[in-house]
């Protein structure tokens, strides 16, 4: 029978076309052809990034057998896995890296080779990183592309969310421990899909913090791609007030947290105090994206008011 040999997060496994992918899934993404001209070869990449999506989301774990020792594992507060929930990211995964599904891996593929294809100036910048599967996969994705001269940067308290400093937020978000990930576990889930290199740099501590610090050091290079993931109504303008006016022309931005309410209001709020109008596209029922055709000068002044209303 003919053999498929796939390189898969770099190990060669010898897989059996007609006896391993019978799944509608990865039937639907990879076409195993008996032909062996060169042309119709499977897609290695691609290949390399649906398994790369599926492990981070921690969906290639969910077989049968392992199924049944998660469903004995689970608790109240966890629930069972439920395969539609986790590939839209409804749901805080026990297992995998990223708590965003595949729809919006899918769309964070779509606009990494957009912006390479585009030629789009920059860096790319995750504020809120949990885990770091999100970060992981763009990392994979230029490695996947031979991608040299940009960089990922993570950036988080690698210790939770802050309490509450403005009215504006319920301070709920800091007592959840699920979301306190340390940076030395971020670091080895880079490290076990081997794309921990000098294209990653980590930047620690609460937005308002750390990212002045970040702005800083980052001279004069631009962002090309950014994802928001702060949850709350300050962590999305401390995002923006830091790292709006440094976004390339052509530059996207995902925001994770559209669907919450806070997190909406400031990202409504920072589009009237600037004048912009942009077309804002969903992913998903929660998370939406955008692009930018030209730079956006920030009102700095009004962001000033707001740090010295702020609790310490």
């Amino acid at each position: 029978m003919m053999k498929c040999i796939f390189f898969l997060l770099g190990i060669l496994i010898p897989i059996s076309c007609a006896e391993r992918y019978r799944g509608t899934h990865l039937q639907a993404a990879v076409h195993c052809s008996r032909r062996t001209k060169t042309s119709d070869a499977p897609d290695l990449r691609e290949i390399y990034l649906w398994t790369l999506k599926n492990s981070l989301t921690g969906m290639l774990l969910q077989t049968p057998s392992y199924q049944a020792y998660v469903s004995a594992m689970n608790t109240a507060d966890m629930p069972v896995y439920n395969e539609s929930v986790r590939s839209v990211g409804r749901d805080w995964p026990l297992y995998g890296l990223t708590m965003v599904g595949i729809k919006r891996l899918d769309n964070l593929q779509k606009l990494i080779t957009t912006i390479l294809a585009n030629n789009v100036a920059g860096d790319f910048v995750e504020c809120g990183v949990w885990r770091g599967g999100s970060s992981i996969f763009m990392r994979g994705v230029l490695k996947a592309y031979n991608s040299l001269d940009r960089v990922i940067h993570l950036v988080d308290s690698f210790d939770g969310l802050p309490p509450a400093s403005t009215p504006e937020d319920e301070d709920i978000w800091s007592q959840v421990n699920f979301l306190k990930v340390p940076q030395d576990t971020v670091e080895d889930g880079f490290s076990r899909y081997h794309l921990l290199d000098n294209q990653v740099q980590f930047h620690k501590g609460f937005f308002r913090h750390s990212l002045p610090r970040f702005r800083k050091n980052f001279g004069d290079r631009k962002i090309a791609l950014l994802r928001m993931d702060g949850d709350m109504y300050e962590s999305t303008m401390d995002i923006l007030f830091n790292l709006a006016d440094v976004l390339a022309p052509g530059a996207c931005i995902v925001v994770d947290d559209w669907v919450i309410e806070a997190c909406q209001k400031a990202m409504k709020e920072f589009f009237d105090m600037h004048n912009m109008r942009p077309e804002i596209i969903p992913i998903d029922n929660d998370a939406v994206y955008f692009c930018l055709d030209e730079s956006v000068d920030l009102k700095m002044a009004w962001y000033e008011r707001f740090n010295k209303k702020r609790s310490p």
